[in-house]
């Protein structure tokens, strides 16, 4: 049997806090991945607790951003974990390699550091990343106890290889395991198994021991390098992580500015950029005929028509913008691109439902006079839809009640049936809905119709257009016999320019 050492990948060792003057309580604690250090204790999960986030939004001790002025500890106790959370794991802006003043963060050792970020009964599950691995070959008789046949070379996955030598001598220690499981398994070579980034810390490690024991070190103590998802070349997420920030599947808990800041502290990022570019691919620089169209929104927008049948707590304190290009080259469309805006909180000083959005849209177009765009608007709201709870005010048919009258005993059966599964269903919901909502998931609660840019825009006019947007559930509803209903909509005004 081959012993396997185990070479993580990028964010799949935890990392450990030794020493921490800002915190001196988190010390020998886990930082990544620990859930309660980032604020995840003050998140909110529940029907009674979101009606008491209603109650406070609208209560007077709220500002004219609709937070809270006063007295909101868990806000204030969610905050101060995050900030200090995001001290831990930034390294030194100055080298991209040093701790912080007063910090020292080290990876944790051994399979115990690669198994699972958030180890515990329900949280494993979610942060796997070695245990059903070592789980799996555990079953085939490796013994990971006591790092007889299968260990792991963890690493503080922020630095970049050099530090990573002159800070904790990594790769003279990944030479020391090597040669332990070596000589303790009946001078057997062993197996290099790397993940990720682990593939390149492993090829980099095979280049120092080159340089540091030779190829007959080399010949004699691997059997095997084993690289799985290796981006040798290099990966695109390394280019967006160092322009425009990387959260690290930290959406819910982390805003765009301290993403930014987290990824362009990792010395780390600058070796996964892509190095060279497969044969037959073109270079990245072009110059092309295009034109920038431009939106923006030049008036509040009021959801009120779309949310009145609302329950208090099912109200949105939260909108975002959709908006979809689709562009036509002569008589064939050619490309269809999405922008989001970032969600924005209602405005209370100008209304209880009205939102408004700032940004400004631009979307690349052909200047050619007979290319066209077509723009379609989508409101959204965070969570799902179907735990919406709504008001129902369909008018029924006088006709229909007078035939349902004649079955009253078999109805009241059936009304206490359909409630009692409405309600299951109905916590079920809102549970979900609460989850997604709070992951950064959003659902449609209005839309437009395709919006053909005017010729005029194309001439360089700016032009300003009213956008009907219709509730989701309504558009297109037939008004038939037996209900009577009123269709739900509102008009925003956009400005468009080229």
């Amino acid at each position: 049997m081959l012993p396997i050492l185990i070479i993580p990948g990028f964010m799949s060792t935890g990392l450990e806090i030794e020493e921490s003057k800002i915190n001196p309580s988190w010390e020998g604690k886990r930082l990544w991945l620990n859930l309660s250090s980032i604020g995840i204790s003050a998140m909110y999960f529940g029907n009674a607790q979101r009606k008491q986030r209603y109650t406070r939004m609208h209560s007077d001790n709220v500002d004219d951003d609709g937070n809270e002025e006063d007295g909101d500890d868990d806000d204030v106790q969610q905050h101060n974990y995050k900030s200090a959370w995001l001290r831990h794991m930034m390294l030194d802006m100055k080298d991209f390699e040093s701790d912080p003043n007063g910090i020292k963060v080290r990876a944790i050792s051994g399979l115990d550091g690669v198994d699972y970020l958030t180890p515990g009964a329900v949280t494993s599950h979610i942060s796997y990343v070695f245990g059903p691995v070592i789980k799996a070959l555990e079953k085939k008789g490796y013994n990971s106890n006591g790092n007889i046949n299968l260990m792991a070379s963890t690493y503080d996955w922020r630095l970049s290889p050099l530090a990573m030598e002159e800070r904790d001598k990594y790769f003279t220690t990944t030479i020391g395991y090597i040669e332990e499981l070596y000589n303790g398994n009946s001078q057997t070579p062993v197996v290099i198994l790397g993940h990720s980034l682990g593939c390149k810390v492993a090829h980099y490690f095979l280049n120092f021991a080159l340089d540091k024991k030779g190829q007959e070190w080399i010949d004699k103590h691997v059997h095997t390098y084993m690289p799985v998802g290796g981006p040798h070349l290099g990966a695109n997420k390394a280019c967006r992580g160092m322009i425009s920030g990387d959260k690290m599947g930290l959406e819910s808990f982390l805003n765009d500015e301290e993403g930014l800041s987290l990824g362009r502290s990792f010395g780390s990022g600058a070796w996964l950029i892509p190095s060279e570019l497969p044969e037959g691919v073109p270079g990245s620089n072009y110059i092309l005929p295009h034109g920038v169209l431009e939106i923006s929104f030049t008036h509040a927008i009021n959801t009120n028509p779309l949310v009145h049948k609302r329950t208090a707590i099912s109200r949105p304190k939260r909108y975002q913008l959709l908006v979809t290009a689709k562009g036509f080259d002569g008589h064939k469309e050619n490309d269809q691109r999405d922008i989001r805006t970032p969600f924005h909180r209602i405005s209370p000083d100008l209304g209880e439902n009205v939102v408004v959005f700032t940004e400004q849209i631009s979307f690349t177009t052909h200047t050619k006079p007979y290319h066209r765009e077509t723009l379609q608007f989508l409101l959204q709201e965070p969570g799902l839809a179907s735990a919406k709870e709504e008001k129902k005010d369909c008018k029924c048919n006088p006709l229909v009640w007078c035939l349902c009258c004649l079955c009253i005993p078999c109805m009241l059966a059936y009304k206490i049936i359909e409630w009692v599964l409405k309600m299951l269903v109905r916590s079920a919901t809102l549970t979900a809905d609460t989850i997604s909502g709070s992951a950064g998931k959003s659902s449609t609660l209005a839309f437009s119709e395709g919006i053909k840019v005017p010729n005029s825009v194309w001439n360089g006019n700016a032009v300003t257009i009213k956008v009907p947007m219709y509730h989701k559930d309504d558009y297109g509803q037939y008004n038939g016999a037996l209900c009577f209903m009123t269709k739900r909509k509102l008009d925003t005004l956009i400005y468009l320019s080229n």
